[in-house]
């Protein structure tokens, strides 16, 4: 991967996560559902939900491994302390 594919990635992620944002916002506004968020087999926007995360998860690992090799000095994707 190089730079302007890692900056089109980025772009993706956070296309992303606005999309999850917005279907997170609309299940918390519909006051016929009561399950959390992706947990419902047969609710359209928990189906939104895991598709998107599905397309976000492989994203998010690129990004990780471009910013561990390539030693990025502000990474996006935080590393996980083990503290």
């Amino acid at each position: 991967m190089n730079r302007s594919e890692y900056k089109q990635m980025l772009t993706l992620k956070y296309f992303y996560e606005e999309k999850l944002q917005e279907i997170k916002k609309k299940h918390k506004s519909d006051p016929d559902l009561f399950h959390p968020i992706g947990k419902d087999r047969y609710c359209l926007y928990c189906e939104q939900f895991r598709e998107i995360q599905d397309k976000l998860q492989p994203t998010v690992k690129q990004l990780m491994q471009y910013e561990k090799s390539h030693e990025v000095k502000q990474p996006v994707i935080q590393p996980m302390s083990l503290s």
